[in-house]
């Protein structure tokens, strides 16, 4: 091309550059878009066998820890087997012992199997290697019930509920005294003592004071005592002078007349086992006017306040005065652990609240009996 003629057509000149340089630009672009695909498909097919390689290995681990897992399940099994003298206590199941809704409280007693003795009773179960150990132990643990609030349609029975939420097995004698000795003096299901011995009284009719006497032979036959009871204020000096003296409190004041918005309670050791094992219960403040004739406010007996006395090794857990662990007690523990005696009635509380608490008491007492003692 002649200098006039590159001279004539500078925009001839200019536009054929311009298209050499945008096929330069375009080949090269083509050539990455066509290496783009190959490389990611190479990137994914990598990524796709590492995720499975990773998914095999974990199923390989899930299936040895499913393995390990039934293995220490049969260890466990067969010596909470070993450890039992007799099988469980399928024989006497609650419902054999559920007294009919209008069977009386004063139900003649069967014959009763003679009480075993001390050297068969008081001998404490081995303590179990781990938790799991003692939770398949309180499983085949033996328990007693009384609750009279079986009387009381209009509500739920807060122990039984408890023990059903729980899994444990039990023999409910409902508010028939006696059927409650029969199966007390027979030690039993196999003769060898009750694990755990519970009597909840709440229903304002029909106590009596021999209650504090079943607890004590209860205590004496080696099983761990729960006792929930109202009306300490009528037989402190009595019927439960023993039992009071032997925990290491005395009767203080009467509950009588509380209106609903007084009824609340303060935890006094927080981080007790009984307030802390398994359930957390940092107060008593879920209130109900279970107990209050709201048509013509009559207020009933709710229960008692203790104080701390010599003797015994008494501590008090819960209170109506905050800070206050000497008196104004409503729930007391003693004797290492064996005994948990409650002294107001559970359902001025919600179940929200004394379900849990209810739970705990169990739990504990059962550790004691089937540990030797409080770990």
């Amino acid at each position: 091309m002649t200098a006039s003629t590159m001279g004539a057509h500078p925009k001839i000149l200019l536009s054929l550059i311009g298209l050499t340089c945008i096929a330069f630009l375009l080949s090269f672009t083509f050539a990455s878009c066509a290496a783009q695909p190959n490389s990611d498909k190479s990137a994914k097919e990598t990524q796709l066998r590492d995720t499975e390689l990773e998914m095999n290995v974990q199923q390989t681990l899930n299936a040895q820890r499913e393995v390990d897992q039934g293995v220490a399940g049969t260890l466990q099994a067969q010596a909470a087997q070993k450890s039992l003298t007799a099988a469980p206590a399928a024989a006497v199941t609650p419902q054999a012992v559920v007294p009919d809704a209008g069977r009386s409280a004063t139900a003649p007693a069967q014959p009763a199997t003679p009480v075993a003795s001390p050297a068969q009773t008081l001998a404490p179960t081995a303590p179990p290697s781990n938790p799991d150990d003692l939770v398949a132990q309180m499983k085949q643990a033996k328990i007693l019930v009384f609750e009279d609030m079986i009387s009381m349609t209009n509500t739920n029975r807060y122990v039984k509920d408890t023990l059903n939420k729980m899994g444990l097995p039990f023999t409910d004698t409902g508010n028939a005294i006696g059927m409650f000795q029969q199966q007390l003096k027979s030690g039993g299901p196999d003769g060898k003592g009750w694990d755990l011995v519970i009597l909840s009284s709440e229903a304002k009719t029909g106590f009596s004071g021999d209650f504090y006497d079943y607890a004590n032979q209860a205590l004496d036959q080696g099983a761990s005592v729960i006792m929930e009871v109202w009306n300490l204020d009528k037989v402190y000096t009595g019927k439960a002078s023993s039992l009071l003296g032997r925990c290491g409190v005395a009767y203080q004041a009467n509950l009588l007349k509380i209106p609903p918005a007084k009824r609340v309670m303060f935890a006094l050791e927080p981080t007790d086992p009984i307030l802390s094992q398994p359930n957390s219960i940092p107060s008593f403040t879920k209130v109900t006017d279970y107990w209050w004739d709201k048509s013509t406010n009559i207020a009933y007996d709710i229960g008692d306040l203790v104080q701390l006395a010599q003797g015994g090794d008494a501590h008090l857990l819960v209170g109506t005065v905050a800070g206050d662990k000497s008196a104004h007690g409503t729930l007391t523990e003693c004797l290492a652990g064996k005994l948990t005696l409650q002294t107001f009635s559970s359902h001025i509380f919600d179940f929200k609240v004394m379900g849990p608490a209810w739970e705990n008491y169990i739990y504990n007492a059962l550790k004691v009996k089937l540990t030797g003692g409080r770990q």
